[in-house]
């Protein structure tokens, strides 16, 4: 798939997530809501599993949203319920699970291999729907243009820090032959 074409792609993906209601979500997740006098006492509750029947995209970016609303301590226990899960069954809906929160950004469960490697099984198996496989497509898409990034930033820091030894280098060498200069002048004095 060309550059422009995951441009494209991911630009539709936006306008699908962009054209869901956030009201909608609000309603259906109270952790949406944020702070105020209808959930002052509610504690955000941990994100229910995706449902395994139909073809349902919209069940899979609901759960990927309502991730975001927990608690550190809830997205643990969601990552270890969903690894448990995925440990017993395997099946397609632990495997998205688990890829969902794998995917989550600045977060210690962010492992973007791991959910490359959920999101290529998925997709490869036939099971999938249709809907669900192209969205295991686009994200493992995304996935593997993310491990290139953070792969040319290992490779843009070891050339950068291969530079700033080179210019320590020869920040030496033009002290040496400062140091040098003034010996010389000073000698040529005596």
């Amino acid at each position: 798939m060309s550059y422009v074409a995951k441009i494209i792609t991911a630009t539709a993906l936006l306008s699908v997530l962009s054209a869901c209601s956030m009201q909608e979500l609000r309603e259906e997740f109270p952790v949406f809501n944020g702070w105020n006098k209808a959930t002052e006492n509610v504690k955000p509750t941990v994100a229910r599993p995706l449902e395994t029947t139909g073809d349902n995209v919209a069940n899979i970016l609901r759960y990927y949203h309502q991730l975001g609303g927990l608690t550190l301590d809830q997205l643990h226990a969601e990552w270890e319920d969903a690894r448990r899960q995925f440990e017993k069954d395997r099946d397609d809906s632990a495997r998205m699970r688990l890829a969902m929160i794998a995917l989550r950004p600045n977060t210690d469960m962010q492992n973007l291999a791991l959910a490359g490697e959920l999101l290529r099984d998925y997709r490869d198996r036939q099971s999938a729907g249709r809907d669900r496989e192209a969205l295991a497509v686009l994200l493992n898409d995304m996935v593997n243009e993310q491990l290139k990034l953070v792969e040319l930033k290992r490779m843009a820091i070891a050339q950068l820090e291969k530079l700033q030894d080179q210019i320590n280098a020869l920040k030496n060498i033009e002290q040496n032959i400062h140091e040098r200069e003034l010996r010389d002048s000073g000698a040529k004095k005596r």
